[in-house]
């Protein structure tokens, strides 16, 4: 797939499970939006608005995820034919500086603490 399917939040509620689940409004071209359907299989779902039948949503495919994620988003479908949220290489790569970055952090207080404790003197 070339082109991103977008798609908007709208909505969240709490699982059975008990976990905050987002949902979000998937919007694309009629093939890359057949694609996503399949992709999803038996969890692909779609807007219904029981109180308003002639809701423009109505119809539409929802994506959920338990991930805090921004307003819109972008998903791509993988050639496993997995759905994901797209995220740029740029954006990748600074995810895991900053991880690194606080690993080295946590490294250096572990290796600071064993320095002063190998410094005190027991009795």
């Amino acid at each position: 797939m070339a082109k991103k399917l977008k798609a908007n939040r709208f909505g969240k509620y709490v699982s059975k499970k008990g976990n905050l689940t987002f949902k979000y409004i998937v919007s694309g071209e009629e093939s890359q939006l057949d694609e996503y359907k399949e992709a999803q299989g038996l969890n692909f779902r779609e807007y219904l608005n029981e109180e308003d039948e002639k809701d423009p949503l109505n119809g539409m495919p929802i994506y959920f995820t338990t991930r805090a994620l921004p307003k819109e988003i972008e998903l791509e479908i993988t050639t496993n034919g997995n759905v994901i949220v797209y995220e740029s290489d740029d954006d990748a790569a600074s995810k895991v500086l900053e991880e690194e970055q606080l690993i080295m952090q946590e490294l250096a207080k572990l290796k600071a603490g064993e320095r002063f404790n190998r410094n005190k003197v027991s009795k």
